[in-house]
């Protein structure tokens, strides 16, 4: 069965059981209604069959029940009653027909059938039946729920009357009902009769305009009004053609509308809807049908006008429309008579009726405002309406609902009410009776729900000349209640808590505010991108405005397509100059992290030139090309890379560096937010600037440059948001039209947060006596809590509205209030404390600069309580007070204050930390000093350490100084404790990341270098140290600009005692066994170290000294050692100055880890660099080897030569000689015998290399250097000479000689004659003409001096008399010397004349010269004192003849000396006789050292000459 089935079904047993009971209990006289009742019931049993939903409309039969209840019979009215509620709430009888009943009579043929059912329903109300009248309310009702609206006029007028007369009368359960009807009758009276009351934007009870505004008129024409009817009719068919199709479902109380009014949202037949599909000229409908507009399928309704539509420009466009229709109609007669006629018969009532009946009437008023605030915007406020206020105002006994109904009126018609308002708001505070005050208290309780409308009155009022002060004198009088006597306490407690809740509500308004404004600056919208010039750089590219959404993204696909390349930094840093892309996602992209990132932005910023550009104008530039970002640490990248350019750029400004520059800069941007942004109430100042820019650079840029710089931004900012551009444009606006509103006495709605500032500067006075008479007078806990509370919001109202001077008075106030100093606090002193502590916790930047009272009393508490824990017993009043603070303070919220020092603002948090230090100073400067102060301050530093480095500078340039003065303290106690904090910050703070250009790490540190130096006691010194070996080993790594600090600690302590210096040692093991590139900053420091540690005694300071350069040197090498050279050369002279140490284990060292360093890196040394480091540290070795061991000495030229063989050092061995040059000339035999030996090795292994014009001019000289002139010169002397001084039997040693000196020369030149035979032997092939003749010029001065000496026999012996070589057995000589240069002359000859065939003719001269020698020295005749030393010359000569003489004649071509063989033939036949003789005659033949080999040796000799005597004749 379907629902039309269902609902014929129940019409037909509703009705025919109402009609048969009315038949049944009518009287039987009642002939004639009984006969319509039963052809009532023909007609509905004849209907039954009849589905069609008109047939269930039972309007027709209300003829019946009019007539049982004109009967005016109990039961019969109650049967009736009964049975109408349930027709009429099943929607049977509706009243929606013309009045047949008065129609018949010929009267009133407009009026509906409604108006009798209501008539005769009313009616019943004559009879005196509780239960009629519950039924009464309940028929009314329903007819009241009906859909259609029918009740209006006289009839709805009459059913009030109803309502309110049954009320009266009735009592209990009876008066529930009625009151929730009566509002039913005016709820469905207002929705139902004007739809625009639900349109209208000030519906809400909660509505405030958002900015003021003047209505214009709106030009609407006739076609628009049709357009308009047409879609609503064109919607009301809609409906139709969608229920019947929904009738074809078959589903049960399907609802007509598609959309459901307001008050059938939660409507089951709703909740159960059947979406269809009907097809209206091609569109299929929506879940709700067709829009109204655009004939769209409409998948939403709008909750306002209750039609379908599409989307939301659709709805705008309906509701503006109708708001177009309501504006042109405004002026009109309003539709709500009905309504108005209710509200003024309920005024009428209230002003007539007294005690309960009044109180109902102010109710439903009450009811009516609040539900229906649009409704009052219309009543045009009648005289009833103003006269019903203030004639219940009058009372003694004034109803609380009036208030009620006031603050309603108040706050939804204040802009109509401006002069009544000033007549009842005289009469409330000034004529209210006294007895009223709860009253007044609630009235205001409600008011200040709305603080908005607060300042709204405040600002139209109490700010206007010629209106009265309103709000001022309101909260006036709640605050002469609130410090009401002990009498009149809950009123005084009431009163403050009011103080309470208004200053909450303005403080969350102004933080509205500002969030809102901070929010608005990252919301501005991404500008339009000029499409056509970006379109000419980039061909195909689509979507190309893509990264101006979103840079991320953009450069992803700019990549992806092959436009840019991701590794050429070069190449996007140019795209992104030359494209115009939005500033703001420029900014957001150059303040990015990533290292790539910066790298594009640094190669992007060099294309901006400064040159000559002031840096306010270098940063307004800069700023032009992109929109700095809102985050701090962004900003702080890009003000660095800033700082780069401008210093590059103006390395002569008057900035040091770019370290000077980005704090500067940073400052600046600083300034700007500070100036214009306006959620900062109180703006920097001059001399605050000032003091921030010394506070931040420690050096004063000058007056007139900061003043400069200042009024430039105060002109112009540098640059400026967007969003926030656009927010100064419109507050110029707002305040203009406020401005003009006020002038033309226009209602100003939703005023700036100004009048705020405004409002507690007028109120403060009051609010500060309210305050101090309050805690004065009461005792009561819980109104000096409530006070307390006051004064904290006060103090954090008036600190952000910038009201700073009564701030400072408000916290001298409450911290004289909590002063602990010598008296008996009670409890309002107590609760004083606490509200000082919550104030710093929740509320620190409300304090400003008015931290140090705050700071003092902190300081008390915690001495109090420290001292109870400790168990000592104090003096009264102190040892109570301690009891009692432990009561009421909880120790734990002093580091709840101290960690929300991290939400302070920067001008707050140091104004805390200088307070801080003052207290602290105190602290430390009692007679028994106290560390609390101290300890705080390293708390809160630690909290900070995340801000900014501006702020962080300026931070740590207060606190560095306070914690030397506490280091350098008189108690050794203080010092430790200040050290040992700052080693705790110091732990922290060096793990976070340093900049390379910003050197904050060397200023966090410094203090401890600055109590270094000026503390006396030994185990500060010490402590310190250990802090610098901790920081060394924990943070090697992070440690950059703060190893400054540390090694000029160490420099220092490397001059004190072995303790301090072993704790150095311990840090430097640490540094100097890792990569010293990241100490590259401070290699002049290290140099120190160095210098210090090669100045001390101590042999394992001086062994690790020599470590460090080793290791440091070895380190550097591996990197450009151009970069580093210096730092190394200089680090390796250190080691130089070691060379001469007296201590043979430290010399050692040195010269090995000298030659290691050398040996080690050859390959990063260049040539010049060699050559410099032999002509000076090499040299200054060999030098220092003067007084050195054989083995000292052995080592040093060990190692040189191992260089010289493994290393390609070519160039520097020019050097390489001179140095040994100059040791051949030292006192020292093993320096000078290993000096020619490391010569000798040099010329035989690297005589490639060598220039040897060089190498002979340096054998030349040591030859001369060596030359034992005294000898030689003695030589030259005559022979009658020698022989006087013979004969004077001079006494031994008389003449002074330097026999080793001699000795040693002797044994150089030796040595000198057999490196000419090595360079013969080995590299003849690489002298030439000049080398030769030179080298054959040196060997030939060593034989002809070597020969003269040799032939002084009686010199030699004289010689020897005189202590020369007194020890031989036979005379000195230089034999050795003769023979090997003679050896070695023959040798260069006969070699070059290979070469060179002109020099045979020398060598055979020379040949000549040795033989006729040998001839003449046998044929010689001494005594037998001399002879040996005789024969010995002429061994020697034999021996040459025998080793070079005949081995060369036996080689050469004697045909091209032909003239020269006879004499060489003649010679060599002497000479055996010469042999004959000595071998005969030889004296010594028993002790001869060569015993029988010498005589071998001479057999042999013999053979070969005749050998060689043979060929000479073969020759001729």
């Amino acid at each position: 069965m379907n629902q039309n089935q269902d609902s014929h079904v129940i019409y037909q047993e509703l009705l025919t059981s109402s009609l048969n009971k009315l038949l049944k209990l009518l009287p039987k006289q009642m002939i004639s209604l009984k006969t319509l009742i039963e052809k009532s019931l023909e007609q509905i049993e004849q209907a039954k069959n009849d589905v069609n939903r008109f047939a269930t409309n039972a309007n027709k039969y209300f003829i019946i029940y009019k007539y049982c209840i004109d009967i005016k019979h109990n039961k019969i009215t109650e049967c009736c009653l009964y049975d109408l509620e349930k027709l009429i709430t099943q929607n049977f009888i509706d009243g929606y027909s013309y009045d047949y009943l008065e129609f018949e009579k010929g009267k009133q043929k407009d009026r509906m059938l409604i108006d009798s059912i209501v008539e005769s329903i009313i009616s019943c109300t004559k009879l005196q039946d509780e239960n009629l009248h519950y039924l009464i309310v309940k028929c009314i009702d329903a007819l009241f729920k009906q859909q259609r609206l029918l009740i209006s006029g006289e009839t709805l007028l009459s059913t009030f009357k109803a309502y309110f007369h049954l009320y009266k009368l009735g009592m209990g359960s009876i008066k529930n009902s009625i009151k929730i009807a009566i509002k039913s009758v005016y709820d469905n009276s207002q929705v139902k009769v004007d739809m625009e009351n639900m349109l209208n934007k000030g519906l809400s009870c909660n509505y405030i305009y958002d900015e003021p505004k003047e209505i214009q008129a709106v030009a609407i024409s006739d076609d628009d009004i049709v357009e308009y009817i047409a879609i609503t009719l064109r919607h009301m068919v809609d409906d139709v053609i969608l229920y019947n199709e929904r009738m074809k479902t078959g589903q049960a109380n399907i609802p007509i509308a598609s959309v459901p009014q307001a008050w059938e949202a939660e409507d089951i037949k709703y909740k159960n809807y059947i979406e269809v599909k009907v097809i209206d000229n091609g569109i299929t409908s929506g879940k709700f049908g067709w829009c109204i507009l655009c004939r769209q399928p409409a998948p939403y309704f709008c909750k306002d006008t209750r039609v379908p539509v599409c989307s939301v420009p659709c709805k705008k466009k309906h509701f503006e429309m109708i708001e177009n229709i309501k504006i042109m109609q405004s002026g009109q007669q309003s539709k709500n008579d009905d309504c108005q006629i209710i509200f003024k018969y309920l005024l009428s009532q209230a002003n007539k009726e007294k005690n309960i009946k009044k109180e109902i009437c102010l109710d439903f008023i009450h009811y009516i405002v609040e539900q229906y605030p649009l409704h009052i915007q219309q009543t045009n406020f009648d005289e009833n309406f103003i006269s019903m206020i203030c004639l219940n105002l009058k009372n003694k006994r004034t109803s609380t609902t009036i208030f009620k109904i006031l603050v309603l009126l108040i706050f939804h018609a204040r802009d109509l009410l401006q002069v009544q308002l000033e007549i009842i708001f005289d009469f409330i505070i000034n004529k209210l009776p006294s007895d009223q005050t709860s009253a007044f208290l609630d009235f205001v309780l409600q008011l200040i729900e709305y603080p908005k409308l607060i300042l709204e009155l405040f600002t139209n009022h109490d700010c206007v000349i010629e209106r009265k002060n309103l709000i001022q004198l309101l909260f006036e009088k709640v605050a002469q209640i609130a410090q009401g006597e002990q009498s009149h306490q809950d009123n005084c407690l009431i009163a403050n808590s009011i103080i309470q809740k208004y200053l909450q509500q303005f403080i969350k308004i102004v933080q509205e505010e500002q969030n809102s404004s901070i929010a608005g600056f990252n919301s501005e919208q991404i500008e339009e991108q000029n499409q056509d010039q970006l379109k000419k750089m980039i061909k195909n590219i689509e979507h190309f405005d893509q990264f101006s959404q979103n840079w991320k993204e953009g450069l992803e696909y700019l990549i992806s397509q092959g436009i840019l390349d991701e590794n050429n930094h070069a190449q996007i840093a140019q795209f992104l100059h030359d494209n115009p892309f939005n500033k703001e996602q420029l900014g957001q992209f150059f303040g990015s992290s990533k290292d790539n990132h910066q790298l594009i932005f640094q190669i992007y910023s060099q294309s901006i030139d400064f040159k000559g550009d002031h840096i306010v104008d270098a940063l307004r530039k800069y700023l032009n090309y992109f929109t700095l970002p809102g985050e701090a640490q962004q900003v702080d990248r890009c003000m660095l890379v800033f700082s780069q350019k401008f210093f590059q750029d103006n390395p002569d400004d008057v900035f040091k560096n770019s370290d000077e520059t980005y704090v500067f800069s940073y400052l600046l941007i600083i300034l700007q937010t500070d100036i214009y942004n306006k959620s900062v109430k109180t703006k920097m100042t001059f001399q605050q600037f000032c003091k921030s820019s010394k506070l931040s650079m420690e050096r004063d840029l000058g007056e007139e440059y900061l003043k400069y710089c200042f009024d430039q931004i105060l002109k112009e900012p540098l640059a400026i948001h967007s969003s926030i551009e656009k927010q100064q444009n419109s507050q110029i606006d707002w305040m203009n039209l406020e401005r003009k509103s006020l002038q033309q006495k226009i209602y100003i709605f939703m005023p700036r947060i100004d009048y705020i500032k405004l409002f507690m500067e007028v109120f403060w006075p009051a609010l500060f006596v309210n305050l101090n008479v309050t805690i004065e007078r009461t005792e009561n806990v819980q109104i000096i809590s409530i006070a307390m509370q006051n004064a904290t919001y006060t103090l954090q109202l008036m600190s952000m509205m910038g009201i700073c001077d009564l701030c400072q008075q408000f916290i001298q106030w409450l911290c004289q209030l909590a002063s602990l100093e010598n008296k008996q606090l009670k409890q309002k002193n107590y609760k004083a404390l606490q509200c000082i502590i919550d104030l710093a916790i929740k509320n620190g930047n409300a304090l400003k600069n008015n931290w140090r009272p705050v700071l003092e009393i902190i300081s008390s508490i915690n001495y109090l309580l420290n001292e109870k824990q400790k168990g000592k017993i104090l003096q009264e009043p102190l040892e109570s007070i301690s009891k009692n603070i432990q009561s009421f303070i909880d120790i734990s919220s002093i580091d709840k204050v101290m960690q929300n020092t991290s939400y302070m603002d920067s001008r707050t948090i140091l104004d805390f930390l200088q307070s801080l230090i003052d207290v602290s100073l105190n602290e430390i400067t009692l007679p028994e000093p106290r560390i609390f102060s101290l300890q705080r301050l390293v708390e809160v530093t630690s909290f900070n350490m995340d801000r900014i480095r501006l702020i962080w500078m300026q931070i740590w340039n207060l606190l560095k100084a306070h914690f030397v003065t506490a280091g350098i303290h008189a108690n050794s106690d203080i010092s430790l404790y200040a050290c040992d904090q700052l080693k705790q910050m110091s732990v922290k703070f060096i793990q976070q990341y340093e900049h390379n250009n910003f050197k904050f790490q060397r200023e966090f540190l410094q203090p401890f270098e600055l109590i270094y130096a000026q503390t006396s006691f030994q185990e500060v010194k010490e402590f310190i140290l250990s802090c610098m070996r901790m920081l060394s080993h924990m943070c090697y790594y992070k440690l950059k600009s703060g190893w400054r600090v540390v090694f000029k600690i160490i420099n220092q302590s490397l001059q004190e005692s072995i303790i301090l210096v072993n704790i150095s040692i311990e840090v430097l093991n640490k540094v100097f066994s890792e990569d010293l590139i990241n100490l590259k900053d401070i290699f002049d420091e290290i140099d120190q170290t160095f210098q210090f540690l090669f100045n001390r005694e101590e042999q394992h300071v001086l062994l690790k000294g020599i470590e460090y350069v080793q290791n440091a040197v070895e380190s550097l090498m591996k990197y450009d050692n151009n970069l580093y050279y210096a730092f190394w050369m200089q680090s390796l002279a250190h080691i130089c100055n070691l060379f001469s140490n007296n201590q043979q284990q430290i010399q050692e060292q040195a010269i090995q880890s000298f030659f290691k360093i050398l040996k080690s890196n050859t390959q990063n040394i260049k040539g010049h660099q060699y050559v410099q480091i032999m002509k000076g540290m090499m040299k200054e070795l060999f030098v220092s080897l003067s007084k050195a061991k054989k083995e000292i000495c052995q080592m040093a030229h060990k190692s040189l030569l191992e260089l010289v063989f493994d290393h390609d050092i070519k160039e520097a061995y020019d050097e390489i000689s001179t140095i040994l040059l100059n040791s051949t000339v030292q006192s020292n035999e093993y320096l000078a015998k290993t000096s020619v030996m490391t010569f000798k090795s040099i010329i035989i292994k690297e005589g490639q290399k060598l220039d040897w014009n060089q190498t002979i001019q340096i054998l030349d000289l040591m030859v001369q250097n060596t030359t034992p002139n005294v000898l030689f010169e003695a030589a030259q002397l005559d022979q009658s000479i020698i022989d006087d001084l013979l004969s004077l039997n001079l006494p031994k040693n008389q003449i002074q000689l330097n026999s080793d000196q001699l000795t040693l020369k002797c044994i150089l030149q030796l040595m000198l004659i057999d490196i000419i035979q090595d360079i013969v032997d080995h590299h003849i092939k690489l002298l030439n003409e000049k080398t030769y003749q030179y080298l054959l010029k040196i060997a030939q001065n060593l034989f002809k001096m070597s020969f003269k000496f040799n032939r002084q026999i009686k010199l030699r012996y004289f010689l020897q008399q005189q202590g020369f070589m007194p020890n031989l057995q036979q005379l000195p000589g230089l034999i050795k010397q003769e023979k090997s240069s003679a050896i070695g002359i023959l040798n260069l000859l006969h070699k070059q004349s290979l070469v060179n065939q002109e020099l045979l003719q020398d060598l055979i001269q020379y040949i000549l010269e040795i033989l006729e020698d040998t001839k003449i020295l046998g044929q010689i005749q001494v005594n037998t004192q001399f002879k040996v030393e005789l024969e010995k010359i002429i061994i020697n000569n034999l021996s040459i003849i025998q080793v070079s003489i005949i081995p060369i004649l036996n080689v050469i071509d004697l045909q091209k000396v032909q003239d020269k063989i006879k004499s060489l033939l003649c010679y060599f036949v002497q000479l055996p006789s010469c042999y004959s003789l000595l071998v005969s005659q030889c004296p010594h033949c028993q002790i001869c050292p060569y015993k029988c080999t010498q005589k071998q040796e001479w057999k042999k000799l013999f053979e070969q000459m005749q050998q060689l005597q043979l060929k000479l004749i073969s020759q001729i």
